[in-house]
């Protein structure tokens, strides 16, 4: 972690001097990120967390719900010989992902991010794309 993260009016202040700046260049300069490797890896999570709580909106940190059954999240899964990672209810659950329902999924900075796909988006592209399999 960063030593000197900036929070509050300092990084509305910052996010205001740099209007055009890319979220996560604007992540990397605040100081959100993590040495990975020797690589800066971003924090997304925690810069957006921060910038929330900078408007006076906090939003919450994602906790997992108590009381569900199943594993608790340990955010390792293995992938099978088919290339298959599954992601269980315990992750699917924190973004409010159903069973039978879509989810977005964005390949960026070498990691996978899943979101929940809208109604809409649902029944528009509900074949596969090409090259997708």
């Amino acid at each position: 972690m960063s030593a000197n993260r900036l929070t509050g009016d300092a990084l509305l202040t910052f996010i205001r001097q740099n209007p055009d700046g890319d979220r996560d260049a604007l992540a990397l300069d605040a100081g959100y990120y993590l040495m990975r490797n020797g690589k800066p890896s971003v924090q997304r999570t925690e810069f957006l967390q921060a910038l929330t709580e900078a408007h006076g909106t906090p939003v919450g940190r994602t906790v997992p719900p108590k009381g569900k059954k199943g594993k608790d999240p340990c955010y390792k899964i293995k992938v099978s010989p088919k290339g298959i990672a599954p992601i269980g209810p315990s992750y699917t659950s924190q973004i409010g992902v159903e069973p039978g329902q879509y989810v977005m999924v964005t390949i960026e900075d070498g990691g996978i991010y899943l979101e929940p796909a809208n109604r809409n988006e649902n029944e528009q592209n509900s074949e596969v794309p090409s090259g997708a399999v």
